[in-house]
């Protein structure tokens, strides 16, 4: 029987592969999240307002290269220059899965971390409503906030935040693109499809979003109230704008908006600071 090293350096490369950047699969609703209590609440900073950190489980990830890096010195010098690569030719990616539930509470599952580095060619979230999504007049959807102080959290202390590291600085997560899919909807309230909210300048106001189209506008418009909040709100993108470049909104994989967080940093009257590379 051969051994492994008798293969050639392009299959075992491929091998590699299949381990490094092959993603879990998502769990499959927020019931189940709680009846394996596999998610721990990311808990509040004593230094932060925001209810939405206490509204977040997250589940502890998957370093896929971890275990490989670790069998011999051969294996670890071929893998490590398998995520080398990807890192230099910015082509690593995390994928993750965001559940939210009713209106406010956010589930958040890791499904793919091949290695723990400063810097993230691109974070991919699909995000996924279930329950009842009782939006009154005049109130914030909780899970923009709960998104927002998850990504707040992921970037200053790394997929592992409840183990960081000692060193802050070791931990920190820059990005150069955020991409955010919606996968399922929650149902618009009544009262938000007979006004005029998702109506774009330009379009005829008798002319109002339906269905699929409505429901990507409304979680939309909540998005930008937090990536993108007026002056006098709350302001909770402060890290993101430090972190990341851009933000994207997506449909079935297609970009729908961007958002500019350099630029969006620089009208918040702070001078935008230079990203690290490696």
């Amino acid at each position: 029987m051969p051994i492994f090293f008798d293969f050639p350096r392009e299959l075992r490369d491929a091998i590699y592969k299949v381990i490094l950047l092959t993603p879990l699969s998502p769990p499959f609703s927020p019931e189940e999240c709680r009846t394996a209590r596999s998610h721990y609440s990311i808990g509040r900073p004593n230094d932060s307002a925001n209810i939405g950190y206490e509204c977040v489980g997250y589940l502890l990830p998957r370093i896929s290269s971890s275990a490989l890096l670790l069998v011999n010195h051969q294996i670890h010098s071929e893998v490590r220059e398998i995520l080398d690569g990807l890192i230099a030719r910015k082509e690593l990616v995390y994928k993750l899965d965001c559940m939210v539930e009713n209106v406010g509470r956010l589930y958040a599952t890791p499904l793919l971390i091949p290695v723990i580095t400063s810097w993230v060619n691109k974070i991919e979230i699909d995000i996924r409503f279930f329950g009842d999504y009782q939006l009154q007049r005049g109130c914030a959807a909780l899970w923009r906030f709960s998104l927002v102080c998850f990504l707040n959290r992921f970037l200053t202390q790394g997929p592992n935040l409840f183990f960081p590291p000692k060193n802050p600085e070791q931990s920190k997560i820059y990005v150069n693109t955020i991409a955010l899919n919606f996968l399922t909807l929650p149902e618009v309230p009544e009262w938000m499809k007979s006004s005029t909210l998702f109506v774009r300048p330009g379009e005829e106001t008798l002319e109002k979003p339906k269905g699929r189209e409505a429901g990507l506008r409304m979680v939309e418009r909540e998005m930008h109230a937090v990536i993108d909040p007026p002056p006098m709100m709350l302001r909770e993108n402060g890290i993101i704008c430090e972190h990341v470049y851009c933000i994207k909104s997506l449909d079935d994989g297609k970009t729908r908006r961007e958002w500019d967080m350099v630029e969006i940093k620089s009208r918040s009257s702070a001078a935008p600071e230079t990203f690290p590379h490696n």
